[in-house]
């Protein structure tokens, strides 16, 4: 994440400075939030992204049951259709892990 937001910075203008970083992690990615913050904090120092601050959106798992044709967030680790029961799902979102946005401010 940190070498994704370097190389998107050196395409820029060298006068940039980052303010923010926001990403987007979702729940079935096995990735732990608190640790990204943790490492971040770690790894920018030194950096020009030092002072930086994380922005983590955490995606829910959201399914579509395509029995019933209900849209639903799956709140338990029970892959199953909270309406008719059944378990023929097509998952809509939770498997996300990826730079969203990187805020710049010109330096000076």
């Amino acid at each position: 994440m940190v070498d994704v937001v370097k190389r998107e910075l050196s395409k820029q203008s060298n006068s940039l400075h980052i303010k923010k970083v926001t990403v987007q992690i979702g729940k079935l990615t096995g990735v732990v939030p608190d640790c990204v913050r943790f490492y971040f904090s770690f790894l920018i120092q030194g950096t020009v992204l030092e002072g930086a601050q994380l922005e983590i959106k955490e995606v829910p798992v959201r399914l579509f049951c395509n029995q019933c044709d209900n849209n639903f967030v799956l709140d338990e680790v029970n892959f199953v259709c909270p309406r008719c029961g059944k378990s023929d799902l097509k998952m809509n979102s939770g498997r996300e892990l990826f730079v969203e946005s990187i805020e710049t401010e010109e330096h000076g």
